[in-house]
């Protein structure tokens, strides 16, 4: 009966640290925003972006730091602001205009700040060897300020996600109500979707503008008619997933095993 109790226990242990691990993989990918909230990065991915931008980036930024409006100070003296996540539109709202999943989480954006003040804007995302690396360096400083202001008009009862598409030229966060309504808080002006900036656009509104103008930025990474909004953040899911589901497998045979042993 001891033995039983502990294989139970051990058990337990398992399940709770498969549903542990699981958790956290899932929270990496977390991009809500609310009104008084938004999940930054974590310092493990926000340190890999770093190191990086420092190795292999910002020798060759300062050989054009004049367009980042710099003239004196180096970007090797730069310091990182906080991770923000991004999403790109999903396919399903593009094909349809289906609210059912409007944002798929893309990567995150990294501020960067020079004596306090932000002079360029780091682009994240997962590789595919499932590593975090630098897609892009910006020269826009304003993104983490507009959406602050934009996460200003949410509503106690509204969760956001910051949408920062290039295929479609479409800056905005999309916010869901607690009834399962959807409206777009624009960051940035776009004359083509009829999107200005603070200005609340319904989803049904801007799927008719996209698809009335054909509106896809083919030039932009991820190309002309490219949903895949990076399958490689699947990475960051299943490999504690495996873990954990391989964890619990194993005591499951072992506690099987014994209490066969124990019945013959």
């Amino acid at each position: 009966m001891k033995k039983f109790q502990k294989l139970l226990i051990v058990l337990s242990l398992t399940l709770i640290t498969s549903l542990f691990l699981i958790g956290i993989a899932l929270a990496m990918n977390s991009d809500e925003i609310t009104k008084t909230s938004i999940r930054y990065a974590d310092e493990q991915i926000k340190k890999q972006i770093e190191n990086e931008f420092f190795n292999e980036y910002a020798s060759g930024l300062d050989t054009k730091k004049t367009d980042f409006g710099l003239i004196n100070d180096s970007f090797k003296d730069s310091k990182f602001g906080n991770g923000i996540p991004y999403s790109y539109l999903s396919k399903s709202f593009y094909d349809s205009g289906s609210d059912k999943e409007i944002a798929v989480f893309h990567g995150y954006i990294f501020p960067v700040l020079m004596k306090g003040k932000v002079v360029a804007t780091v682009f994240a995302e997962i590789n595919n060897d499932g590593k975090w690396s630098i897609f892009k360096v910006s020269s826009v400083t304003d993104i983490e300020e507009k959406a602050n202001k934009a996460q200003g008009y949410l509503t106690n009862t509204e969760t956001a996600k910051l949408i920062l598409d290039e295929r479609f030229g479409l800056s905005t966060l999309v916010a869901k109500n607690s009834d399962n309504t959807y409206r777009f808080i624009p960051i940035k002006d776009n004359s083509k979707l009829d999107v200005i900036e603070s200005k609340s656009k319904s989803p049904e509104d801007l799927f008719a503008k996209i698809k009335s103008n054909k509106i896809m930025n083919s030039n932009e990474k991820g190309g002309s008619g490219n949903f895949n909004n990076n399958p490689n953040l699947s990475k960051n899911f299943i490999f504690p997933s495996l873990i954990a589901l391989s964890s619990f497998l194993l005591a499951i045979t072992i506690w099987f095993s014994k209490r066969k042993r124990s019945n013959s």
